[in-house]
């Protein structure tokens, strides 16, 4: 009977002890190496009241977009042999504009529904500033969703994690009925260093986009999440020192939070640790950026513009409509004389994250740059050919820093 009961006992030990081993390399298999050496285990992450969230739900998504860039180039190379979209303006696609503040963005989308060379152009009205881009064999459906053509009906600058989940319910509302879609999201970048100064400078007059939402995970941002930098309604004495320093300012590192999915890192709360928080979301906006039909830089915007018309099948005219004086130039100067390099370190450490997504942006515009260029038997011609245009000659920055009107 004893050694019955110690055969027995000694099957259940080898079955524990097997179970365990199960079990340890199954949550090994889980997640990736790196990973598992940032959160440890068990893989629960803590809360700001000492509540737990369960990080396997997000274990393979942040898995996915991590792998993804161990080889940022081979990857980027591999990918770029259908870069021509098949949008089809008469059919169903959209394309989105992700407009992130002080890029540029505003004097591309305003070409876009002023300057385009379409079988049925938008129609813009002035006074209203908002303009109906309607197929040309669909009278009521739009192909392009901007701030000019919809309005701001996801939020005031919505990001990514914004759109996404928002677009397909806007465009069922506005044409009264659910459609299957296609959607083809863009995006301008700018140079990160001028692209803070630019907000800066916007924040000292007035212009502050408090009405954004921060809309994510199906909820808006908390007060506690995003605390208000400066407690006074009159910024136009506001100190670069001051906005630097403010460790809740939007405006740092904004180009990679507002293409990144804020979901895989629970949003705007701070759940999880920084180090794991900026790596998801650098690589998150990566992976979205290099999912985009178009993209564009506005410091090439000739580059840029060739690549637009090329993957669209879009061309712009050759003499654009969008001129306007330029206001507030040398008050805005004069500013930026105080400007030292030592505030240009500080810009650039606060803002790595844009700086390294800025990096990749560029050297994925020019694959892409280059994969077109062989792919097109008249390059030259079609290249030297914006020479004629308004659109490529000018940083779209730089024009939208000085033409006021544009930017509200």
């Amino acid at each position: 009977m004893q050694f019955v009961t110690g055969r027995i006992l000694r099957y259940c030990a080898i079955g524990v002890i097997f179970t365990c081993l199960f079990i340890v390399s199954s949550m090994w298999y889980t997640c990736s190496y790196q990973e598992c050496l940032l959160n440890k285990f068990p893989f629960l992450i803590s809360g700001g009241n000492d509540t737990y969230t369960p990080r396997w739900r997000k274990l393979k998504a942040n898995r996915q977009i991590i792998s993804n860039w161990t080889s940022e180039k081979k990857l980027a190379t591999a990918k770029l042999v259908g870069i021509k979209s098949d949008f089809n303006i008469k059919g169903s696609d959209v394309i989105v504009f992700l407009h992130i503040q002080n890029t540029g963005g505003s004097v591309f989308a305003r070409h876009m529904v002023e300057d385009l060379n379409l079988e049925r152009p938008c129609r813009c009205k002035r006074k209203r500033r908002i303009c109906r881009c309607y197929r040309p064999e669909n009278f009521g459906s739009t192909w392009f969703f901007s701030r000019y053509t919809t309005g701001w009906k996801c939020g005031v600058h919505p990001d990514w994690s914004e759109l996404s989940t928002c677009v397909d319910q806007v465009m069922d509302e506005d044409e009264g009925k659910p459609v299957k879609r296609r959607y083809f999201f863009i995006t301008v970048l700018r140079d990160p260093v001028k692209r803070f100064l630019s907000e800066f400078w916007h924040i000292r007059q007035g212009q502050s986009w408090s009405s954004s939402r921060h809309w994510c995970g199906g909820i808006e941002a908390t007060e506690n999440e995003l605390p208000t930098c400066f407690n006074r309604d009159d910024l136009s004495d506001l100190t670069l020192n001051e906005f630097i320093a403010c460790k809740h300012n939007l405006a740092i590192n904004r180009q990679a939070r507002m293409l990144s999915d804020l979901a895989l890192v629970g949003c705007y709360n701070s759940s999880v640790p920084k180090e794991d928080r900026d790596l998801i979301i650098l690589t998150s906006a990566k992976n979205n950026l290099h999912k985009m039909s178009f993209f564009g830089l506005s410091e090439f915007p000739k580059v840029s513009q060739y690549m637009f018309e090329v993957t669209f099948g879009m061309n712009f005219k050759a003499k654009n409509s969008l001129s306007h004086e330029s206001l507030n130039r040398s008050a805005r100067k004069e500013l930026f004389k105080e400007i030292s390099a030592k505030d240009i370190e500080n810009i650039k450490r606060i803002n790595y994250l844009d700086i390294q997504l800025y990096h990749y942006a560029k050297d994925l515009l020019f694959l892409r740059f280059e994969k077109l260029k062989e792919m097109d038997p008249l390059f030259e011609n079609n290249f030297q050919g914006l020479d004629k245009n308004n659109l490529s000659s000018e940083n779209w920055a730089d024009k939208e820093d000085f033409i006021d009107n544009l930017l509200d």
